[in-house]
């Protein structure tokens, strides 16, 4: 199990490249702009694609994670390019501040509370994440009281 451990350790860390990556496609759509999410999309996979057959034969699972990385990075980074050069008027650090600060919260409590335990570090992670983007704005009256109604009864 020791191998999976270090596997876990490194994509725990890219949960912040993943909440950048989501919120800027959840942008992208938003906008209607679904031909940049494909190119990106597209970018991240073949990326993907080529550092598994680079780094799976040499280095096994830890060769696995560090292509997984490697395709989140470049497909985050295409986005932020395609939406600082064809989504005018938005600025892709403006979205995703608080994300990525919460992202970071979460990934710090969720290192350190799974030493513990690993359901302890899945809960810590979220309560952190929820916790850190309300301290910062980046959930809204409404949201918040949904995600109280949620925890008292379970439904939406």
């Amino acid at each position: 199990y020791a191998v999976s451990a270090r596997v876990l350790e490194l994509i725990i860390w890219s949960c912040w490249l993943q909440v950048i990556d989501m919120v800027l496609a959840i942008t992208i759509v938003a906008r209607g702009e679904q031909h940049i999410d494909l190119q990106s999309l597209s970018v991240g996979a073949v990326t993907l694609v080529v550092l598994l057959g680079l780094l799976l034969p040499e280095f096994g699972v830890m060769g696995a994670a560090y292509a997984i990385l490697g395709g989140i990075l470049a497909q985050v980074g295409v986005r932020l390019i395609l939406v600082s050069r064809r989504l005018i008027g938005l600025r892709p650090l403006e979205l995703v501040w608080r994300a990525v600060i919460a992202a970071g919260a979460a990934t710090v409590a969720t290192a350190y509370a799974s030493h513990v335990h690993w359901l302890m570090g899945i809960v810590a992670g979220g309560v952190s994440y929820l916790l850190v983007l309300s301290l910062v704005g980046g959930l809204v009256r409404d949201e918040r009281a949904a995600i109280g109604r949620f925890l008292q009864t379970g439904k939406a």
